[in-house]
């Protein structure tokens, strides 16, 4: 198709359609994926054979091919058949008894080569001439020879040694009488021992074994060598891998140790009261085995007023801590305002711009790190940023301007009456935290309305905001009329759904449970005291590995660290599957079927060493 050029061949009729394709790829000159059979104006499967298809055998099909590209690849007709050719198939008529006539179909097979005609006969009523049976036929294979002809002896050459007389003359000469022939150079030759052909043979045969024998030791000697220097490179390899593992633990150690030394973040505060709870429990498990009655109430009071002052030093340092880091967020936050705008030029250089808001964040950030004593700074100095500011916040008339105006002339007079600088401590940290508000609004500093983040509220039982009364700029915040108090970044629209936490009444994010983080991490510091970060550790673990072997699945960004650790704690109890090792430091979550994504009810923990070792096994239900 679609030339309607109709060919008549016969095939097995147990072919599929990909076998077809293939010969009449061969056949029409065109790739075999390109050809679509078609049986009825229906496109058939290349899987199935013909006898699904309804071809019986000795029966006919028609069967359409045509190109799927047929500009690229037409079907070209195929060459005209030979002047002397004859059909695949023929419909014979048999005469029978009583003058019936059956039509019998036959395949013609065709000999690859040219047979000897043998004769034939012709009907002598009828005239139909009958050939000979070989000519229809497929020749005999000849029986294999009993003698084999295709020997070693056949295929070498041997080499004889034979004596010719040469063309050229040669002459001896030996002493006689009147002829004197010189012996100086004359030389002895005793004849040696007659060395038969077998000892000959033999002598060969032990050098030959001689020669493999060293060869063999010397194809020994290679393979230990490199056998040995495996050996040591394992070992070498094992022995790093320990002294990375120690050292692994000692740094991991000493970070834990640092951490309780110095702690700084909320997981580090996180771990110190889980040791207090570890210590809490000890106590009291060593008191109620040992002691009875109004003793052991005792200790306990001793264990409770011990625990009391533990906890009031984590308040201390974890105030000083919190301190610390708002005044460092407060200095990354001026800094960013106050840089210039960076970009990359054609050339590939750094090109940068400063713009209006970068310099007014720039002097802001100056006046700010004068006024809150965050360099060192002369009387004169202070007096002169003092003025600088009181000019900056007249530029605004509202209510934190106004306040921060009447700071900045109680400590000029009061300065004026020469007070003592530690008297000024209180009122400094006033103007300096009402001018740090200033710098955060938008309104007289535009470059930090790009960097505040927006908080999104939260709770468990909604209500619906009907009014929201917003205060003049540099206020703590909005409040919303059902009384409920928006921090600083926050949003709230008219006819907004609000969540409150059920715990402290605060306004929540949607979706964050009926609880608020800080009242979350207080329950837990002062009933369970979980620390969680060692199963942060082993979700992020998973997440990186995920990640590089199955990157379109992301089922683990929806596990959180409580979730590991009930997956690691009570499911698996805490430990190895294989070896047992008590974690959870050095405990991995892996999938138990390293081809498919990890899943709850498709892992595994094991150590690192063991999830290494693993991860190279395809099918690990298959031994």
């Amino acid at each position: 198709m679609p030339d309607g050029a109709v060919v008549t061949m016969a095939f097995p009729i147990s072919l599929t359609i990909q076998d077809l394709k293939v010969h009449f790829s061969s056949q029409l000159r065109v790739p075999a994926h390109v050809l679509q059979v078609s049986l009825n104006g229906r496109e058939v499967e290349e899987r199935r054979p013909l006898t699904q298809l309804g071809v019986l055998p000795q029966g006919t099909a028609q069967l359409e091919v045509r190109s799927s590209n047929p500009r690229q690849h037409p079907l070209r007709p195929a060459p005209p058949p030979p002047l002397y050719s004859m059909a695949d198939l023929l419909t014979v008529r048999l005469h029978k008894e009583g003058g019936v006539y059956q039509e019998v179909v036959v395949e013609v097979e065709r000999c690859p080569q040219q047979k000897v005609f043998l004769g034939g006969y012709r009907h002598g009523v009828t005239g139909v001439l009958f050939h000979h049976a070989a000519v229809q036929t497929m020749p005999r294979r000849r029986p294999a020879p009993a003698l084999e002809r295709c020997s070693r002896d056949t295929q070498t050459v041997v080499v004889c040694d034979r004596s010719q007389q040469s063309s050229n003359s040669t002459s001896t000469q030996i002493p006689s009488i009147g002829c004197y022939v010189s012996c100086t150079e004359d030389k002895l030759v005793a004849p040696g021992n007659y060395i038969p052909a077998d000892l000959h043979h033999h002598r060969r045969l032990a050098a030959v074994v001689t020669l493999q024998s060293y060869v063999r030791r010397w194809l020994a000697t290679c393979v230990v060598e490199e056998l040995r220097g495996d050996r040591q490179r394992r070992l070498a390899w094992l022995e790093e891998e320990q002294r990375r593992s120690r050292e692994e633990k000692e740094e991991q150690r000493r970070a834990e140790l640092q951490r309780r030394r110095n702690p700084q973040s909320k997981e580090d505060f996180s771990l110190l009261f889980s040791d207090l709870e570890r210590w809490r429990q000890e106590e009291v498990q060593r008191i109620s085995s040992t002691l009875e009655g109004a003793e052991r109430k005792a200790a306990l009071c001793s264990v409770l007023g011990e625990e009391s002052r533990h906890i009031a030093s984590l308040g201390s340092h974890r105030t000083a801590s919190l301190h610390r880091l708002r005044d460092s967020a407060t200095h990354t936050l001026l800094r960013k305002c106050a840089a210039p705008r960076r970009w990359r030029g054609r050339d590939g250089g750094l090109l940068q711009m400063d713009t209006p808001s970068s310099v007014r964040a720039r002097e802001l950030q100056q006046l700010y790190d004068v006024i809150a004593g965050r360099r060192a700074s002369s009387p004169e100095e202070r007096q002169a940023a003092a003025l600088a500011l009181r000019r900056t916040v007249q530029e605004h008339d509202c209510q934190l301007t106004r306040d921060l105006v009447e700071l900045i002339d109680r400590e000029a007079e009061l300065r004026s009456r020469e007070v003592k600088p530690a008297n000024l401590e209180g009122l400094r940290k006033r103007i300096s935290t009402l001018f740090l508000q200033f710098v955060k609004t938008p309104t007289f500093n535009p470059a930090v309305g790009a960097l505040l983040r927006s908080v999104f509220l939260t709770a468990h039982s909604y209500m619906r905001v009907e009014e929201v009364r917003v205060e003049e700029p540099g206020q703590v915040g909005q409040k919303v009329q059902v009384g409920q108090k928006v921090q600083v970044g926050q949003k709230v629209q008219v006819g907004q759904k609000v969540q409150v936490c059920r715990a402290c009444g605060g306004v929540l994010a949607p979706q964050a449970g009926s609880r608020c983080r800080p009242c979350v991490e207080l329950e837990n510091q002062g009933r369970q005291r979980r620390h969680l970060t060692p199963y942060r550790s082993i979700l992020l673990r998973l997440r990186s590995q995920e990640e590089r072997l199955h990157p379109q699945d992301n089922i683990t960004h929806l596990l959180e660290e409580v979730d590991m650790r009930y997956l690691v704690e009570v499911v698996w109890g805490g430990r190895s599957a294989l070896s047992g090792a008590p974690g959870p430091q050095d405990l991995v979550m892996s999938p138990w079927e390293p081809s498919q994504a990890w899943s709850p009810w498709n892992c595994l923990l094991l150590t690192r060493e063991e999830n290494r070792a693993h991860l190279l096994v395809s099918h690990p239900h298959q031994g």
